[in-house]
């Protein structure tokens, strides 16, 4: 294994079932429990890895994200896992690059704000650290698709509510944290980069559909977030 960098970088998903392919391929160096949030550090690819389980939520993952940049030198975070789809463009089993994340359930627009704008800033959409170069090579090898992800304390199944939901953000998919993680990494000026997998249509099989694909599309999410970490210096320079 190469050299270990002196900078580290944070894995973080909402559930314990999204690191089952992840764990068993990371040499672990200590296990312990932050705030209630368990955490793994290690190495990957020859860089020091810090693995994070937020749990479900805006708030379990806004918390946890930033007590994680509180107590360590973090020079990227990761955000992977499943995700609904709100889009007729994507399918189950689908992975999903955000280019951009927003909360679909802050609604500020009495007070002349837009949908999804966070009081405290001037734009409602937060960019990720997408690349557009290296990732069309990246789609070589991983099937990719590229759209904003939304986020919201609601697992929804209505499909007319999540396509309205979808098409009012220009979203793909919908998840519990990404847009949280996405204003603390913000705030923090710390590089983020979400992948999400297409796990369920939200719609009236939802949670049938959730259970049944869960493997599938972590396994999916997670081949993607392998390529991202071993390539991530021609990514981050591009």
């Amino acid at each position: 294994m190469k050299n270990v960098n002196n900078s580290q970088i944070a894995i973080l998903a909402a559930m314990r079932e999204e690191l089952d392919m992840l764990l068993p391929l990371v040499k672990i160096h200590s296990k312990k429990i932050e705030l209630n949030f368990p955490t793994w550090q290690g190495e990957l690819y020859g860089r020091k890895i810090i693995i994070q389980l937020t749990g479900i939520g805006k708030v379990n993952a806004a918390m946890s994200t930033q007590n994680l940049l509180s107590k360590q030198k973090i020079s990227h975070i990761y955000n992977f896992g499943v995700a609904g789809g709100v889009s007729e463009k994507v399918n189950i089993g689908d992975v999903i690059y955000a280019t951009n994340t927003v909360q679909s359930d802050l609604d500020l627009t009495v007070f002349g704000f837009k949908k999804g704008q966070v009081f405290n800033l001037d734009k409602r959409y937060l960019p990720t650290s997408y690349k557009k170069r290296f990732l069309k090579s990246l789609t070589k090898k991983c099937p990719i698709k590229f759209g904003n992800v939304v986020s919201a304390d609601q697992f929804i199944t209505d499909r007319k509510t999540v396509l309205k939901i979808g098409e009012e953000f220009k979203a793909l998919a919908k998840d519990m944290e990404a847009a949280a993680i996405g204003y603390v990494c913000h705030m923090n000026k710390i590089p983020l980069t979400v992948i999400k997998g297409i796990c369920d249509n939200s719609g009236k099989f939802a949670s049938d559909e959730f259970k049944k694909y869960l493997k599938l599309t972590t396994t999916n999410c997670t081949k993607v977030l392998f390529e991202l970490i071993k390539n991530q210096q021609s990514y981050s320079n591009d």
